[in-house]
């Protein structure tokens, strides 16, 4: 099981901590197919049309940016009996 401090190493940001545990939340992470629709609309905006190829880059942001959700991860806290 990693650690909070190992995560928050790798980039994961702390969006809760309670006495309960804390929640993190990895980074974005760009999916293939926007990676491919930003490609195609760049080529396509320098070969073909400006207009066609803004249109598919605006559509791969906005997918990237509203429709992928970041990983959440919660660590329960380790309970310690006295």
């Amino acid at each position: 099981m990693p650690s909070v401090e190992s995560l928050v190493k790798d980039g994961w940001t702390i969006i809760a901590d309670g006495p309960s545990g804390t929640q993190l939340q990895a980074p974005r992470k760009m999916r293939a197919s926007d990676s491919v629709l930003l490609l195609i609309g760049v080529l396509c905006g320098v070969f073909v049309s400006l207009i066609l190829g803004a249109a598919l880059v605006c559509a791969a942001l906005v997918d990237y940016w509203f429709l992928v959700k970041p990983e959440t991860v919660f660590l329960a806290r380790k309970e310690t009996k006295t």
